[in-house]
């Protein structure tokens, strides 16, 4: 990580470098989180829509695909027109690999990539961070089935999760990236399907005292796994998926003790925009605008530079979407 920014002179404010890069390093949960929260809001959505049998899960998923991936066009497309202006990140230089230097290999992985499927098959992707598209995929169509087994087997589907991730890791199947979230996933499933978050939201607002105390033991559990991860007691997988569930609970612990209004309000303008932010964030601090993002030498600085860029580009998106993208998808999706 540190081979980015040795180049320029930043300041982390009298923190030490290796601690400020293990915060960092520690971060990358936002998979997991995504992950999480991705299963958690299909499985809510699978009780709703579970009547209309395997054909409505399927166009649901077709749906939910489909809005992905436009919004993923959306975003990459304006910075693949500055690549060919400014002759940076271009084609040829991404597809073009110079074992298949020809533009019909090229062509094939452009393709590939803007199916969200470049990691799943091992072919170059024009943004390093949008691996976790496959992933997405992967969950999008996988959820509506783990709801179904989760109605044959209950709890069980956790240790079920818990043996597949561990099988695929132990013998190195290509799946691992997505069996490394397994144990998350089958917590999501459950914790929707079983209301969880919703009585303890619920207790929470109804015993201040205990939700005082909660809130005191995620915060606990959050540090003891930076701690775990840092050391490498266990599986950086294992850590991973708990953390994200230690942090949606102590989420819902603050918000249900206190009412936080205006963080509430920013928090939800961030949570709209985290998608799109997270398309092109990439492109801003390591591709096309590398020498700005960095040019603000305080750590903290750069960090909400980098926030603030992200967010007003998803602003525009959100614009753009808006002069037509909307009523289109409506049309595609039967005015859902």
């Amino acid at each position: 990580w540190s081979e980015r920014w040795k180049s320029y002179d930043i300041s982390f404010g009298g923190v030490k470098e290796e601690t400020v890069v293990s915060i960092a390093i520690f971060c990358k949960i936002c998979v997991a989180l995504f992950a999480f929260i991705s299963v958690y809001g299909i499985s809510k959505k699978y009780e709703q829509t579970k009547q209309g049998g395997i054909s409505r899960l399927w166009r649901d998923g077709c749906i939910r695909y489909m809005r992905l991936i436009t919004s993923v066009w959306i975003a990459w497309f304006p910075f693949f027109m500055l690549s060919w202006i400014l002759k940076i990140h271009t084609f040829s230089e991404v597809y073009c690999t110079a074992e298949k230097n020809t533009r019909l290999f090229g062509a094939k992985y452009f393709v590939i990539d803007m199916l969200g499927l470049a990691d799943m098959l091992g072919t170059p992707t024009y943004n390093t961070t949008w691996w976790y598209l496959s992933l997405a995929i992967i969950l999008i169509f996988m959820t509506p089935l783990l709801n179904l087994l989760y109605d044959r087997i209950r709890l069980f589907i956790i240790p079920s999760l818990v043996f597949l991730s561990a099988f695929c890791v132990r013998n190195s199947l290509s799946m691992s990236e997505v069996s490394r979230y397994c144990i998350g996933v089958g917590v999501a499933v459950v914790l929707a399907r079983e209301q969880i978050f919703e009585r303890y939201f619920h207790y929470g607002k109804e015993h201040k005292k205990w939700n005082a105390l909660f809130v005191l033991m995620f915060s606990g559990l959050v540090y003891v796994g930076y701690k775990a991860r840092k050391m490498e007691l266990f599986s950086v997988a294992f850590i991973d998926n708990m953390e994200a569930v230690w942090i949606v609970f102590l989420c819902n612990s603050v918000f249900s003790f206190s009412n936080m209004r205006y963080l509430k309000q920013m928090l939800a303008v961030l949570g709209r925009h985290s998608a799109n932010m997270y398309f092109v964030h990439s492109f801003v601090f390591a591709v096309f605008f590398q020498d700005f993002s960095y040019s603000f030498k305080y750590a903290w600085l750069i960090l909400a530079v980098l926030i603030l860029d992200t967010l007003a580009i998803s602003v525009i998106i959100e614009r753009v979407k808006g002069l037509g993208y909307d009523k289109l998808i409506k049309q595609a999706t039967g005015n859902r």
